[in-house]
C-alpha cells in the first residue's frame, strides 16, 4: 500500500508519485485529477490545520492591530512568497507584523526585515492550546479554512496575488481558486502596497466584523473537507478496505465502480479503454465484454459481477486486481 501525503503547490507535484499512489491525501485544492490522469476517487482533499494551532483574538489592544502571517508549508516556494511579502510589510512601518514560520527560516529572513516585523517559531503552543494572538491572519491555501473556523479575519495574500478579505459574499469564489490569491490572478502576481495598507485600515474600523466572522465559520464548518491531522484515520479506512480486498470471503461483497476518468472508445472490432484528457490506452476489450463493464457501477457486488463475466473465480480475481492496478476500476 502506498499513500501519498502531499501539501506542495501544484507545480511541485511529481506525476510519477501521483500515478504510483494507491491513495493521495493533499492540501492542494487546485489539483485537477482528471487532467493529470489520476481518478478523483483516490484523492482525499484535506485542509491544513497546522497541527491544531489555535489563535486567540487580540481585540486590537491599545488600538494596535496584531497582524500575523502564517507560513503555509516548508518549501522553497513559500520561502520566496515570504520574501515577497516582507518587501511589502517593510513599507508599512506604521503596522506591527508577526511571521509564524519554521525556525530554520528565521535567521535568513531577519536579514531582510525592518524593526516592526517579528518572528515566531512554529510548533510551540501553551498548555491551554493557545499560543498566538491576532486580529488579522494573513495566509493562503487550504489552511484558510482552519482559521475561519476559529472566527478570525483572514486576508488572503498568496502566489496568485491579493485575494482580499474572506467574506460570506466571496467565500465560494475564493474557494474555487483554492484560497491561493486573487481569483483570476496569475502566478507570482504583483502585490500593491497601497491596496494592502487600505485593506488593513478597512478591517480596523469595520463595525460588523464579528457577524462576518461568525458567518464565515458557518460556511467553513459545512465544507466536506477533513483536517490534515485526520490523515491517520483516512489511511486506516483504506487499510481496512485493502484487507477486505484480500480476504477470500469478504472481497465478494465489495462493489467496485469504473474510475471517473476512464472512457470507452469504439474502434469497430474492439473497445479501447483510455483516460480522459491524456487519452493514453489502458487496455482493449471486445464488444461482448461491455455488459460486464457496464455492470461495474458501484452497486453490483463482485459475486454478481463474477456471474456476469462467466469466468472461473481465479481468473476473475486476477482480472479485477489488474483493472484496479491500472485504475480502470476503484474499490
Amino acid at each position: 500500500m502506498k499513500v501519498l501525503i502531499h501539501s506542495e503547490p501544484i507545480l511541485a507535484y511529481k506525476l510519477k508519485d501521483l500515478h504510483g499512489a494507491d491513495r493521495i491525501i493533499t492540501t492542494n485544492f487546485l489539483i485537477n485529477s482528471a487532467k493529470i490522469g489520476v481518478p478523483t476517487e483516490i484523492i482525499n482533499k484535506v485542509y491544513d490545520d497546522y497541527q491544531g494551532l489555535k489563535i486567540k483574538e487580540a481585540h486590537q489592544l491599545n488600538g494596535i492591530l496584531k497582524i500575523l502571517y502564517i507560513q503555509k508549508i516548508e518549501s522553497n516556494i513559500d520561502l520566496l512568497q515570504m520574501l515577497k511579502l516582507i518587501s511589502v510589510f517593510n513599507q508599512l512601518s506604521s503596522l506591527n507584523f508577526n511571521i509564524y514560520c519554521q525556525e530554520n527560516y528565521i535567521g535568513f529572513l531577519e536579514n531582510y526585515t525592518n524593526e516592526h516585523i517579528h518572528f515566531i517559531k512554529s510548533g510551540i503552543q501553551s498548555e491551554d492550546g493557545f499560543f498566538l494572538e491576532a486580529d488579522i491572519i494573513i495566509t493562503y491555501g487550504s489552511g484558510v479554512i482552519h482559521f475561519l473556523k476559529q472566527k478570525i479575519p483572514v486576508l488572503i495574500i498568496g502566489p496568485y496575488g491579493l485575494g482580499g478579505w474572506v467574506t460570506p459574499e466571496n467565500f465560494f469564489y475564493l474557494l474555487k481558486t483554492g484560497f491561493m490569491g486573487r481569483a483570476g490572478g496569475i502566478l507570482d502576481e504583483f502585490i500593491p502596497v497601497e491596496i494592502v495598507a487600505h485593506e488593513m485600515l478597512t478591517i480596523k474600523d469595520f463595525k460588523d466584523l464579528p457577524s462576518i466572522c461568525k458567518a464565515n465559520k458557518k460556511l467553513a464548518d459545512k465544507l466536506p473537507y477533513k483536517p490534515l491531522s485526520s490523515s491517520p484515520e483516512i489511511i486506516a479506512e483504506y487499510t481496512a478496505l485493502q484487507k477486505r480486498m484480500n480476504d477470500p470471503q469478504a472481497r465478494w461483497k465489495l462493489q467496485p465502480a469504473l474510475a471517473s476518468n476512464v472512457l470507452f472508445e469504439n474502434n469497430g472490432e474492439t473497445i479501447i479503454i483510455k483516460r480522459r484528457y491524456i487519452h493514453d490506452t489502458l487496455c482493449s476489450v471486445s464488444n461482448e465484454d461491455m455488459p460486464f463493464f457496464q455492470a461495474i457501477n458501484g452497486t453490483v457486488n463482485c459475486k454478481e459481477l463474477n456471474k456476469i463475466s462467466q469466468m472461473d473465480e481465479d481468473d476473475f480475481w486476477e482480472m479485477m486486481y489488474a483493472l484496479n492496478e491500472k485504475r480502470i476500476i476503484i474499490f
